[in-house]
């Protein structure tokens, strides 16, 4: 679909993530995602080598993502990080591959980050005064192969004090200074300065209420049930300031949006106490009255009444949020409100479990996007996982997966996804899993799109598995 010719035969995916201790407390990440041509990802999402399965190793290992399949610049990261208690130093080297400016040698004005260090102080208080302070601190080479280069500094301390009426109500303001310098090596606009420094001011106002009750519970398992509301309000602004004539890299930094707005939520937190089973506790007894007629390397053992200990589940979080621009209000913009944004989260433990978001225009009454996530299983095994996306005027689709426990060795997969746009099926599916003692074999087929999918795979438990 794009006007570049496929002219390589060889295709292939190096991927990688290395976790690593190093001296003095530092640790070092490593992330390398390197792929022969735009199209192989993909073409190879599905399989034991394919895109699903990786970034869900990697994600349940290393708690770190992956590039989308369908992102053509490809990030590959190494970074050294060390932690105090206050602060935090981070040390980047930042390689965008794009794969097809590398692959069809075209130009390529990709921005790289070689490096990026960041020096951070966490909220911290100041001396023995009420006021707090964090920083925010950033140098950076900016790298285009074939575009501009530049150094650029960043540095934003930010103060807070924060204030409490009774248990009712939290205040707290906030100010920060941001100040930026560029140092140009090349640029294509030769009118520009070769350095070019902003200060920008923002200020915050931040108020938050808690209100909670704890209810008895409908159902025998649970003790008590706690319901939590938080009402929230924050007023953002920052410094409206002209920066067309600075350098613009495309990053967060180079182009700070002018703010004066208010932003107002709702959360709706229920957690659940249940009682902990727990054994008594035993205590020895040396040579007293209860101990008489035994030698000393003879101790008995006596119960004592152990206090009732309770686990604590968040099951349920119901999030509400909209914003007001002021300064859109003042232009006489129609549509000074933003989206009411809310989500949704409700966990029953193994058994159900629902994840939805979802964005309403208020001025065209319909909604503008939302996502639904469902899953239902029962004590055999069974599993139904259904999602429904909609984003207006550009794609609303539903995926579902079924498993089905026939027996305590087998079990029947099923996968199916539909375009509800063009009304097409994306994807159509079926499978088995046998599982024996020590092997299992899962067989899949799937018809995707234009495609035929057939896959066999053998897993030698604790050994690994082969197969295609």
């Amino acid at each position: 679909g794009d006007d570049y010719d496929r002219p390589n035969t060889d295709r292939y995916w190096l991927r990688a993530k290395v976790d690593q201790e190093l001296p003095w407390g530092a640790n070092a990440k490593l992330d390398l995602d390197i792929v022969s041509d735009q199209d192989y990802l993909t073409e190879f999402r599905q399989g034991k080598s394919g895109f699903y399965e990786t970034r869900n190793f990697f994600l349940k290992t290393f708690g770190r993502d992956l590039d989308t399949y369908d992102e053509s610049t490809r990030t590959n990261r190494l970074n050294v990080n060390r932690t105090w208690s206050r602060f935090a130093l981070d040390a980047d080297l930042v390689w965008n591959d794009n794969v097809t400016n590398r692959r069809w040698e075209d130009t390529d004005d990709t921005l790289q980050q070689l490096p990026v260090i960041e020096f951070d102080g966490v909220k911290q208080q100041a001396f023995d005064s009420a006021v707090f302070w964090e920083l925010d601190s950033e140098y950076a080479y900016l790298f285009e192969l074939d575009g501009e280069r530049a150094h650029r500094a960043d540095l934003y301390p930010r103060a807070y004090l924060p204030l409490k009426w009774k248990n009712y109500l939290s205040v707290e303001p906030s100010a920060g200074w941001r100040q930026t310098v560029w140092r140009m090596d090349r640029w294509e606009d030769q009118t520009l300065d070769q350095s070019n420094y902003r200060q920008l001011f923002d200020a915050r106002l931040d108020l938050s209420s808690e209100f909670s009750k704890i209810m008895g519970s409908p159902v025998a398992a649970v003790d008590r049930i706690r319901h939590s509301v938080t009402p929230r309000v924050i007023y953002s602004y920052v410094d409206d300031q002209d920066q067309s004539d600075l350098p613009d890299f495309d990053t967060a930094i180079d182009r700070i949006d002018a703010a004066n707005a208010i932003t107002y939520s709702l959360t709706n937190i229920f957690t659940a106490r249940t009682s902990s089973a727990a054994r008594p506790a035993r205590t020895s007894l040396r040579h007293t009255e209860a101990t008489k007629g035994r030698g000393p390397s003879d101790p008995i053992e006596e119960e004592q009444a152990t206090p009732q200990l309770f686990d604590y589940t968040r099951f349920c979080r119901f999030y509400l949020q909209q914003s007001y621009d002021i300064a859109a209000a003042k232009d006489d913009d129609s549509d000074p409100f933003s989206d009411i944004y809310g989500e949704l989260e409700l966990n029953l433990g193994r058994y159900f479990f629902i994840d939805t978001d979802a964005s309403f225009d208020p001025y065209e009454s319909n909604f503008s996007s939302h996502n639904v996530a469902s899953a239902v299983a029962d004590r055999r095994g069974d599993r139904l996982w259904i999602e429904h996306r909609y984003e207006k005027d550009d794609y609303e689709s539903i995926r579902a997966t079924l498993s089905v426990r026939l027996a305590d060795r087998l079990t029947l997969r099923g996968e199916y996804e539909r375009n509800l746009l063009d009304e097409t099926d994306v994807i159509k599916g079926a499978g088995f899993l046998y599982t024996a003692q020590c092997w299992s074999l899962d067989c899949f087929y799937a018809r995707e799109e234009a495609d035929s999918r057939f896959s066999c795979t053998i897993n030698l438990m604790g050994i690994g598995g082969f197969g295609q």
